[in-house]
Parts: structure tokens; sequence; C-alpha cells
């Protein structure tokens, strides 16, 4: 029987993995670059986790899954922080779980609240509490000593201390690889895929974790248990949601709005006041007995530290912070909001002729647009959900998705102030990219060093190896290329079915509360997406 493992990379790139395999000692990683199938992995429009990751485990894109970023925009103009249950199609341990196959799923950001699913499954990264099935789970993994990411607020204000940070991050990968070994070894499974987030949590803190070798050997020494479980049929696969490039200029989009005439904002009165005595998030942030309050409260008095998060939402930022709800839908036509590098536009108005006019307008305007610092030009290409998405959840995306040029990203968070358009990234030297990685392993896979592939062919590839039909609504293909000609896998042809009616996942159809979601929202708010 062909079994599957993946592990999940979250942020890494096959450069970075390639210069540290040469210069710490990693025997497995290596074994799998010397032995395997290697290449890039190349994410979804925009590429960060959650359509990444949700595309990787539908084989869909995200005109059909229907998730685009941490956040969704309603009808009501207001953004709802997005959890699995938004996703419209089935996810690969649903269609396992069918066919009743043992899955073991572990740590994959959006995936709040745990799927039931026939096997074990926890929920990933940004979710507002620990969430497991079967329910006994939870209690088993506190027991373990397994770690959730950081609370924000700390991890935040430890920014100025690397060598906390960097603490925290292995402390948290260390308890990853205890419990997913535990899992790999004491629990059947025919599919098993858990993920590691520290490529990207290292860039997102500006951390040089390429020469800091603990977080790959800790890597290392799971894949060394990983091919020790492997059988001869089994094959294992490391994927990442997205890549990862360098960046130095921020381009503050809503500002660009703003001065001609797009957007409106009321005033906030008391922010323009904590504003101009200097009492800014940042200085709140940069203080230590302040953050050391808030560290305890966390910890001690959760409902009173929900209470300061809400005050801190009054205190502005030194750079202008946008927010929705001061947006004057009456006199404004157009607003970005979305998770940097790339941003989404949606333009308010409801005339077909108007949109298309203002579509042509912004259009124009961006694809012309100068860095006056280095005069060349700041877009690389602006879309229309027609022209990347295609699904009954397009007519969900936003109106236009806007990809900068290199070393550029587009932030949405600010407005900044008179004239202030294009600014330094500061601290800030990179950010997410559309090349990730893929690395496959085992006796069915042939030696190969150029491999390029989608996000949508992982689970397509997963489900033909493992003997399974591919439903027809997948985007993806099989990935023949990376099994040798003589394996059972690639001689066979792939098998395509029908679905009939999308979704019907298992589980609770669990919404997170107010509470929960201002708490995460704070955590991506203080990695730098919101």
């Amino acid at each position: 029987m062909s079994r599957v493992i993946v592990i999940g990379l979250d942020g890494a790139t096959l450069p970075v993995i390639r210069k540290v395999t040469e210069k710490f000692e990693l025997p497995n990683l290596a074994k799998m670059l010397r032995q395997g199938s290697s290449g890039i992995l190349e994410s979804t429009i925009p590429y960060i986790s959650p359509p990444g990751w949700i595309s990787m485990v539908t084989g869909t894109n995200p005109g059909k899954h229907g998730i685009y970023d941490f956040l969704r925009l309603t009808k009501e103009n207001s953004l709802k922080l997005v959890c699995f249950n938004d996703c419209q199609v089935k996810a690969l341990w649903n269609i396992l779980s069918e066919h009743e196959k043992k899955v073991v799923i572990a740590n994959i950001p959006v995936t709040y609240p745990a799927s039931q699913v026939n096997g074990i499954f926890i929920s990933g990264p940004f979710a507002p509490k620990l969430s497991a099935y079967p329910k006994e789970w939870e209690r088993k993994l506190i027991d373990m000593g397994y770690k959730q990411e950081m609370l924000a607020f700390e991890a935040k204000t430890e920014k100025f201390n690397k060598e906390s940070i960097l603490s925290q991050l292995l402390s948290i990968e260390r308890s990853r690889r205890y419990t997913f070994t535990k899992l790999l070894k004491e629990e059947k499974w025919d599919f098993y895929m858990a993920v590691f987030t520290f490529p990207d949590r290292s860039q997102h803190f500006g951390l040089d974790t390429e020469n800091f070798s603990p977080f790959y050997q800790i890597l290392d020494a799971f894949l060394g248990d990983v091919i020790a479980e492997m059988g001869k049929e089994d094959i294992l696969m490391i994927a990442s949601d997205h890549g990862d490039s360098p960046v130095s200029k921020r381009i503050l989009i809503n500002r660009w709005f703003m001065e001609r005439g797009l957007l409106s904002l009321k005033q906030a009165k008391l922010g323009q006041i904590l504003s101009n005595i200097g009492l800014t998030k940042e200085a709140l942030q940069s203080n230590w007995l302040l953050t050391n309050i808030f560290s305890r409260l966390s910890k001690y008095i959760p409902s009173l530290y929900s209470l300061a998060l809400k005050l801190l939402n009054f205190v502005p930022s030194r750079h202008g912070s946008f927010d929705l709800r001061r947006v004057d839908f009456e006199k404004s036509k157009a607003f970005a909001y979305g998770s940097r590098p790339l941003c989404f536009i949606n333009i308010i108005s409801h005339d077909p002729t108007e949109h298309k006019r203002l579509y042509k307008l912004i259009k124009d305007f961006l694809l012309t647009m100068k860095d006056p610092a280095r005069g060349g030009k700041c877009i690389k290409n602006i879309y229309s959900p027609n022209d990347i998405y295609q699904g009954p959840c397009t007519k969900f995306a936003p109106h236009m998705i806007i990809e900068p040029e290199k070393e550029y990203i587009l932030d949405s968070r600010y407005v900044g102030n008179q004239g202030m358009l294009i600014e330094d990234t500061g601290s800030m030297r990179t950010s997410h990219a559309l090349e990730g990685i893929l690395l496959a392993y085992g006796d069915n896979i042939r030696a190969a060093n150029n491999i390029r592939a989608e996000i949508v062919d992982i689970t397509p590839t997963i489900l033909h190896h493992m003997g399974l039909p591919v439903p027809v609504n997948m985007d993806g293909r099989f990935l023949r290329e990376i099994f040798h000609e003589s394996s059972e896998s690639a001689k066979r042809e792939v098998i395509y079915q029908h679905v009939e009616k999308e979704k019907e996942k298992g589980g609770p159809r669990e919404e997170l509360t107010k509470q929960e979601e201002d708490e995460v929202k704070k955590r991506l708010r203080d990695l730098g997406y919101l």
C-alpha cells in the first residue's frame, strides 16, 4: 500500500534550503536533494499563507475554494477573519477519510476549527485556541507540552531582543518536532502532513535563521525519523506555501488613493490628539515596563488583557493606520486592503459603466507610477479576478489584485502623511514571493533538480499515487515527471471522478467570537499582515 508524507515549510525557498544544506551537517535534507526530485513550487496570487495552503490541500484555485487572504470583505464593507469553514470545497483529508484512509494532520495554517476526519487533526497557526479532533487530543497535546504560536504582543515587543525571539521560536519548533514524531511513530496513518513555520516567522521578525543551524537540525532530525518509517512504496514531499525575496520600498497605496480624490476618510479626532502628543502604538510597544505588564496580563488575567487590546485599537500608529471603519463611503470611489506584498482594490460603485471607468482609471494610473528616487516602475502587474481565478467563488474576489515590482511591497495598512507615497521598509528586508519549494523523495521518485510545479498539483499527485481518483474540479495535475518511468504510479493513467456536490465537510460549524477574532487579528497585525 502506498502512503504519503508531506512536511510543510512555511515560506521556504529552494536557494535557502540548498545553502543551509551545504553550510551545515544536514544528512537527511542532503539525501533528499541528492536522490530525489527538487524544484520550484509556484504559489497562488496573492502569494500568502491562506490561499497558498488551502490551494495546496484542495487542488483548486481561490476562485473555487473562496479564500484569498486572512480577511474577507463582507457585504457590509467590514473585514472578517477567515477560518477553515470559509473553504468551499473538500480538502484532501475529507476525500481520504471518505475512502477510509487514515490521516494525521498537524499545524496547517488556516485550518481552525479542527476537521472531523478518519484519524487525528490538529489545527494550525492563527487559531484563537487549540483545536483538535478527536476532542480528547486537546488535553493530550497540552500534556505533551505542545506549543501554539507565541502571543502576538510578546513577539512584537521582543522584536528588539532577537535572542529572545530565537529562543521562543526554537522552543515552539522543538515542541512540534516532539509531537510530530509521536504522531508519526505511534499512530496508524496512510497520509501524514505536518507544518513547520520557522522560515516564515524568521522573515517576519527580521531573523537570519540561514546562519542559525538549530532550526534546520530540528527539521533534519525529524526527516530522519520520517525516512526510517517509510516503506518501499511510500513517498515523502517537502512543500512551501510561498517563497521569500528581498524588499526595500513600500508603497502606501491608500495614501495614493487619497491624494487622487478616490478615498476619503472620516476624521479620527481622538487618534489625532494622541498622535500630536506622541502617544502612538510604536511608542507603547517600545516601553519595556508596559510590554512586560501586557505579557503578564495575557498569561494571568486574560479578560483584562482582552480589554487592553481593545483600548489599543484607539491608539494611532505613527504612520497613520488605515481603518475600513473610517472610510467615508459616500465620498470614496475605491480602497485597498489585504496582506503584503500584494494588495486588493475594491471599487465603490454598483453601476457597471462607472465601475469599468474607475477600473481603467486606477489601472492606468498605477501602471505608469514611478518611484521618484529610482525612476523606475513600481507596479509589475494588475489583475482582474477573471484573469487569474476560475470558479463560483470568483464573484467574491476583490475587484483588482496588484502585484508590485521586485524590491517593492504594497502596504494598505497605513495612510502616511501628505506626499508620503513610497518609503523605505526599515528593518523589514524580505517579504513573500511567488516561488516556493518542492522536494520529493522515495524509492519511486527519480533524481531531478529542475522540477517546476504549481501548488495545486500537490493534492492530485497524492491522490493518484495512493490509487484514488482525482475529482474533476481540481485545477492541478499529477506530477508524473517526479516518478521513475517504471513506477506503478507513472505507468497508471489518472482516473478522474465527477463531483456531484461540493464540500459537506465534517466537523462542527464553529464560528469565532468577537474576542477570539480580535486576538487573532492582533497576532496577524504584529506579524505585519494587517
